[in-house]
């Protein structure tokens, strides 16, 4: 999920215009493993480098995230585990996690 970003960025648009590509991309791409046959995917979401970008970037992604795994539990058919620290991610999005991996 690199480079939403930079896509923003380089047609002039909010950086936050480029990260709302997150949800429907990686649905798709797991729409489209599932059609493959592939039973394993990873997706790297944020790093600890992420949380020095400014606070209203990264709050946005927090929210995108909480809605992505919200998404998550109604999608049939695929599991998810998170790997990586949780400690820092606020608390709604730390439930929708467990949640999520159940």
């Amino acid at each position: 999920m690199d480079g939403n970003r930079r896509w923003a960025k380089a047609r002039g648009l909010p950086v936050q215009e480029g990260h709302k590509f997150i949800t429907p991309n990686l649905k798709n791409i797991c729409n489209v493993s599932t059609k493959l046959g592939i039973q394993v995917i990873t997706a790297f979401a944020f790093s600890t480098e992420n949380w020095n970008r400014s606070k209203e970037e990264v709050d946005f992604l927090m929210k995108l995230y909480e809605q992505l795994f919200e998404e998550f539990m109604r999608f049939g058919g695929v599991r998810v585990s998170v790997i990586g620290g949780r400690s820092k991610l606020p608390i709604k999005l730390q439930k929708g996690i467990v949640l999520t991996e159940v």
